[in-house]
């Protein structure tokens, strides 16, 4: 099943001291991510085989389940979806957008990363906007992109990027999972990366409170 019941999933999340924002999450300020919990009571979760899972609001506001595996702890975070390995640079995290109708273009697809995940406001710049982008489609059949850019760190040091990013439109929200590291590592981590990007899906689920109010 897509998602099963909290208890199935629940496990304690490993506790670690780090930022949120920035590049490997050394960041003055929290990333905007547009990822907002459904139920703030309803913290995500990670099994015991590395299976998260979480209900977020769309940007109208409606539930979306969401679900990626991945081989790093869940973060505790206040600022959206992310497992990462605070030891080094790999990470996974949820990105959430207005959809647009012609994100499939390339070139508005990348201009979308450029107002969220690249912008001054992202996971990538908090410590200034980020050059040298380059966005390719990488398997078409797979929905998965491939993006370069040079990001830098809180010792204004430039650091060469690479991620997958694979987008699922779900209503009027386009939900994006960008998993990578820094672009030395990332070719001994090719297939990490491609086993998170390829299990992750983003659905519509069911509104009961909406549905609740229509059978009244």
């Amino acid at each position: 099943m897509f998602l099963q019941t909290a208890a199935q999933f629940a496990v304690t999340a490993t506790v670690a001291s780090a930022f949120d924002g920035g590049v490997g999450g050394l960041g003055k300020t929290k990333p905007e991510t547009g990822v907002t919990l459904f139920e703030e009571s309803s913290a995500p979760i990670q099994n015991g085989s590395g299976l998260v899972t979480a209900e977020i609001k769309s940007i109208s506001g409606k539930p979306i389940l969401v679900e990626f595996q991945s081989p790093w702890p869940l973060l505790p975070t206040s600022a959206g979806l992310e497992a990462r390995d605070l030891r080094s640079s790999e990470s996974a995290f949820v990105q959430l957008v207005s959809s647009n109708p012609d994100w499939k273009n390339r070139k508005v697809f990348q201009q979308l990363l450029e107002a969220s995940v690249l912008a001054k406001q992202g996971k990538y710049g908090a410590y200034g906007t980020p050059t040298d982008i380059r966005v390719k489609p990488f398997d078409a059949e797979r929905g998965v992109y491939t993006v370069t850019f040079t990001s830098y760190t809180p010792a204004m040091r430039e650091s060469e990027r690479q991620v997958y990013i694979k987008p699922i439109e779900v209503g009027d929200s386009l939900v994006m999972l960008v998993a990578g590291t820094t672009r030395n590592a990332f070719s001994s981590q090719e297939k990490t990366f491609s086993k998170v990007i390829d299990s992750f899906s983003a659905i519509a689920a069911p509104n009961l409170d909406y549905e609740r109010n229509s059978d009244a």
